[in-house]
């Protein structure tokens, strides 16, 4: 189970790690605020042309098909006229045999008729025997208005005004009758359906009879309810021909809603008498003959329905308009057109917020499951109450906030891969410049990397006689027999200065031969929170060098920049200027300590936390590397142990970009300077060709060094292979450990002279780890 788990989050995994959801707070209001009107809107457009009513009708379907099944209703009877009943009475049925057919009823106690039959011509013999039985009152013929298809047919010409009802069904867009038209008009005549008729026939004894509301034409009072039609927007309907008076059809069903006896049985006396009595009879045939079946709600669940009879579809109405005038079922509603769409609205806002809040890809997985049950949630409990809302329009938002935000996300990664593509190009240039012309003035100062890219120094002041780093030494020299000469600034901070009427500075943290770093707190933020100020001061005054630092300095402010706003493990750019041909970069505190002073203890890690450790920087520099960004100083200096105990990387002034173009078809870089730390700096590093794996040699090292307690820098090394020896004193360390050996594979992969012979990316190096946790996980168990 584990592991399929473990397959279903993979892609996700993966997606949420090239695309970080965390944003500026600009960003951010712009997402919040303007988005999800946006979104809505383009909702509103698809569902106004009617681009999701088909989906919403049919799951409509499905809500009714839910239900549960009420059964025959004893107050209704059907007479079918069958296959076998046109073989013995022949099509059209002669008059005679109809007016035998409504005799028996009238005998029978029926309390209203409904003939769903044509007879607008005679069918003789027996025309007169007929039009007597019509003439009786509770009697109702039909009239076909002919409003879809252009025909007319008339009624019986002995019938009275109010005993004609037309029989035309609406179909929706794909051909099923889920709406129940009451009254329709033309030019000079209003009708009402023959369902209705039959209802009111039913119902006169009670005294109920339809009223028209004087205050709002569209209000019918109909016993315990008071009707309200249909228009193009109600529920999921967007487009629908709302004219006459519609309601949406509420079947109870799905077959026949009464017993069915055929014509034969009931001219032939073997009708229970019991069945008629004080009931509503509808005649009409059922013959797939006569090609007289529509689809309703009910249908989809059986492809091979042909449908419901007409008649019977009538009597689902009839039973409808009953219970509505008794109180025993509800008219269906809808939302206001307002209400809708703040329906809408809300659920966009609900996708956008997911993304916008959430960073982990199983919480956005389950958080937009659990959001995709509540909604569809909502409109099952709603629809118990008769309750009809649009769940496709609202589930369309949902998943375009959703689909938008991934793809905005992704797109401001592709851009922010062009920025810093251009900005390492201009770094490493000013890089360059900066090292001709310290060296064309004969006055090189090396100090750790952190005093040329602007890093976080350590809280100690370093050493310079026996921690020396070499930024940018050319291949074969040796940047410990260079001895540095730092230039101190010309204006000193002290604790409570106010830097540029903003920062008051609290103590300095760090300080090297090209800068200070202070902890200061902002004077016009909220709360005057901390922050950290890296103050880089030139070594040369004239205007060349002065130019060429400016440029050093604007460009690693742009790819912290770039790189903090969308990781949390990466120091967010706050601010950067210039102040008396001094620059100074503002950056968010990371409250913590040097990973360097973990390892002064000299106390070997065991086996677990190196794991533990590589785990937590990995993804980190994974994500530097899908900006195909290459970090280039990896070194427990730079790694920052956060109070929440994650890691937090710093320093990116020696930052090179790779082009796309080059990773994909694996040419050759151009050679660039020689920028790192020695022992955690790869061979093809120093010599000018970075790669993105030349990160994960410095992990690798840094792994190596928790395990030894030996600097790389002083482990001995193979004179033929140049790997360091290490693997002798970890046994040293570690002899009863049984996972050492596996993580010595893993760290050997890591560190391998060749480029090539590593793993090629962090993904490949965690996939390895996490096997070998899972192992060892097992391994406690066992």
């Amino acid at each position: 189970m584990a592991g399929m788990m473990r397959s279903f989050f993979s892609p996700l995994t993966q997606l949420a790690n090239k695309v970080k959801f965390q944003r500026p707070p600009h960003e951010r209001n712009w997402i919040l605020w303007v988005m999800p009107g946006l979104i809505t809107a383009i909702v509103m457009v698809i569902e106004a042309i009617g681009g999701v009513e088909l989906l919403e009708v049919q799951i409509l379907d499905g809500l009714m098909r839910g239900r549960l099944d009420q059964g025959m209703d004893d107050r209704l009877l059907v007479v079918e006229i069958t296959e076998s009943d046109l073989e013995t009475y022949t099509w059209p049925i002669p008059d005679q045999i109809l007016a035998d057919a409504l005799e028996q009823l009238q005998q029978g106690g029926a309390k209203a008729i409904g003939l769903d039959i044509y007879r607008n011509l005679p069918q003789p013999p027996g025309l007169d025997a007929l039009n007597e039985q019509l003439r009786l009152e509770n009697v109702v013929g039909i009239v076909q208005l002919g409003q879809q298809n252009g025909t007319w047919v008339a009624p019986p010409p002995v019938l009275a005004p109010e005993q004609i009802g037309f029989n035309d069904l609406l179909l929706d867009l794909d051909g099923v009758v889920r709406r129940n038209v009451l009254f329709a008009q033309d030019a000079e005549t209003d009708y009402q359906s023959l369902a209705f008729r039959l209802a009111r026939l039913y119902l006169a004894d009670q005294g109920i009879k339809p009223q028209l509301n004087p205050e709002d034409s569209n209000q019918v009072a109909w016993g315990a309810e008071t009707l309200q039609p249909l228009n193009y927007q109600s529920g999921g309907y967007a487009i629908l021909d709302d004219q006459g008076y519609q309601l949406l059809a509420n079947y109870q069903t799905p077959g026949a809603i009464s017993p069915i006896v055929s014509l034969e049985d009931l001219l032939t006396g073997k009708v229970d008498q019991t069945l008629i009595n004080d009931r509503i009879v509808l005649i009409g045939s059922i013959a797939p003959s006569l090609n007289d079946s529509f689809f309703t709600p009910y249908s989809a669940a059986n492809p091979d329905n042909p449908g419901l009879a007409g008649v019977l579809v009538h009597a689902h109405f009839t039973q409808q308009l009953i219970d509505l005038a008794l109180g025993e079922q509800p008219l269906f509603r809808f939302f206001p057109r307002a209400m809708e769409i703040v329906w809408i609205l809300i659920w966009v806002t609900i996708g956008v917020l997911i993304l916008d809040q959430l960073q982990h890809p199983l919480f956005v997985a389950l958080s937009s499951l659990g959001s995709g049950l509540v909604l569809w949630g909502s409109q099952q409990i709603l629809f118990s109450y008769h309750i009809w809302i649009p769940i496709v329009s609202p589930s369309l938002g949902f998943g375009l906030s959703l689909g938008s935000l991934l793809v905005y996300s992704r797109y401001q990664m592709w851009q922010s891969q062009q920025i810093l593509l251009k900005q390492t190009q201009e770094q490493s240039a000013a890089i360059v410049q900066l090292q001709t012309l310290i060296q064309s003035a004969s006055k090189l100062s090396f100090r750790e990397s952190s005093d040329l890219s602007l890093d976080f120094p350590e809280t100690t002041l370093p050493n310079l006689e026996t921690e020396p780093f070499t930024a940018s030494v050319p291949l074969g020299s040796d940047p410990r027999a260079i001895t540095p000469t730092p230039k101190r600034p010309t204006t000193v901070l002290h604790s409570g200065g106010l830097l540029a009427g903003r920062y008051r500075i609290q103590k300095v943290l760090g300080e090297g031969g090209f800068g200070v770093t202070y902890l200061a707190q902002d004077q016009q933020r909220p709360g005057n929170p901390a922050c950290v100020i890296k103050r880089f001061y030139p070594t040369q005054r004239d205007p060349k060098f002065l130019k060429a630092a400016e440029r050093l300095f604007e460009t690693e402010a742009k790819i912290l920049e770039q790189l903090g706003r969308h990781h949390d493990r990466i120091p967010e750019l706050l601010a950067h200027f210039e102040e008396n041909q001094e620059f100074y970069l503002v950056q968010d505190y990371v409250e913590g300590h040097p990973f360097s002073q973990e390892l002064r203890s000299h106390i070997s890690f065991s086996a677990q936390a190196v794991i533990d450790l590589l785990l937590d920087i990995l993804p980190t520099v994974q994500f530097i590397h899908q900006h195909h960004v290459i970090h280039r100083d990896l070194k427990p200096s730079n790694l920052i142990r956060r109070l929440d105990q994650s890691i937090v990387i710093i320093d990116f002034g020696a930052v090179k970009h790779l082009s796309p173009r080059s990773l994909e078809s694996g040419a050759e870089e151009s050679k660039t300077i020689s920028v790192g730390t020695p022992g955690y700096s790869p061979q093809e590093q120093m010599a000018g060709y970075p790669r993105l794996n030349s990160d994960l040699y410095a992990l690798g090292m840094i792994g190596v060094q928790c395990l030894t307690t030996i600097p790389p820098q002083d482990l001995k090394c193979n004179v033929q292979t140049g790997e360091p020896i290490w693997k002798p004193i970890v046994d040293q360390h570690h002899p009863n450990d049984p996972f050492i050996p596996a993580l010595k594979e893993i760290l050997d992969q890591l560190i391998h002279f060749n480029a090539c012979d590593r793993y090629q990316s962090a993904e490949e190096a965690i996939k390895d780890l996490k096997r070998l946790k899972i192992k060892m996980k097992k391994g406690v168990a066992a």
